[in-house]
């Protein structure tokens, strides 16, 4: 019995000790942890500023060296970023997006800005406000019902805010507003209605101006053109007629009949100052250079895209 009890005691002697050694051999090991965990990871660029189109491959450095990075875009219709850090500007980004890098439990973050091709973020530029201008109306003149505004004639002064960066070049009672009158006539007409080249744009670099435009009544016909520095007028996209150079007085001008108002785009290549202009013109030997210009436009958009100076 005596000897039973001390083979019993040797055994679980035994047991106690090689479980010992199991966890000093387990702590020389690393205590179980995963030796392949990754302590950091880092880019070797935190931004980036790209146009559209540019393309910048990032470096993920990890410590162990070698470890596998995933990478993910915050936006991937604006920046995209491929498994070998690629990363590629697909569209102008207005907040920055977020590239990561992730290895194991680390990340790493790079933030890219997208600015237009050729030139910077497009914020150049305007839309016209027919309210900006019956709002400046009622600030600077005395008795002016907002209501009621038609005909009443145009001032730059009445050009701020959002109409900022249109310039009316000529105060003229043919260069007016045109909206409800007193009559209750022409309550949805908002526009306004030049003769000669009544407005401009400055450009400080390529974009687009875009005008949609009028004529004053059913049967009447009206032309619109935009005009270069050089007074050369540009060929934009259309579906109004474009007078030929047959007709010497209006060559060039776009022409639409009725109060329907249509669309012409210009490409702007070039800074400078572009000028708007209305009217119809017929020979009138009664004027003082037998020219006269008939009839009004109405003008009832105005878009400005300047891409800003060239990069």
């Amino acid at each position: 019995m005596k000897k039973s009890k001390l083979i019993k005691s040797l055994i679980a002697f035994a047991i106690s000790v090689a479980a010992v050694i199991g966890c000093i051999s387990l702590v020389a090991c690393g205590g179980g942890e995963d030796n392949n965990a990754v302590n950091s990871v880092s880019l070797n660029k935190p931004t980036l500023s790209l146009q559209v189109d540019e393309t910048e491959t990032l470096v993920a450095t990890t410590d162990p060296a070698g470890a596998t990075v995933t990478w993910s875009s915050s936006d991937n219709a604006k920046v995209e970023v491929d498994q070998t850090g690629k990363v590629t500007a697909k569209a102008v980004t207005e907040s920055a997006v977020i590239i990561t890098a992730q290895a194991g439990e680390k990340k790493a973050i790079c933030s890219v800005t997208v600015t237009a091709k050729g030139g910077s973020t497009v914020t150049l530029g305007g839309t016209f406000s027919w309210q900006g201008i019956i709002d400046e109306m009622a600030n600077n003149i005395s008795g002016f019902n907002p209501e009621v505004p038609d005909k009443t004639p145009l001032k730059q002064d009445y050009f701020t805010g959002d109409n900022a960066f249109l310039t009316l070049t000529a105060e003229a009672s043919s260069n007016v507003i045109r909206g409800k009158d007193a009559a209750g006539k022409n309550a949805n007409l908002k526009c306004v209605e030049i003769k000669e080249g009544a407005l401009s744009v400055t450009f400080t670099g390529t974009g687009t101006l875009t005008v949609s435009f009028a004529s004053t009544g059913g049967s009447n016909t009206s032309g619109m053109a935009v005009k270069n520095s050089a007074g050369t007028c540009l060929t934009g996209t259309t579906t109004a007629t474009l007078v030929d150079s047959t007709d010497t007085l209006n060559a060039g001008f776009y022409q639409v009949t009725g109060t329907t108002a249509v669309e012409v785009t210009f490409n702007i290549t070039e800074a400078g100052t572009y000028t708007i202009w209305g009217g119809i013109y017929n020979a009138d030997s009664t004027k003082p250079n037998g020219v006269n210009n008939a009839r009004a436009t109405r003008i009832h958009t105005v878009v400005m895209v300047d891409n800003g100076a060239q990069a």
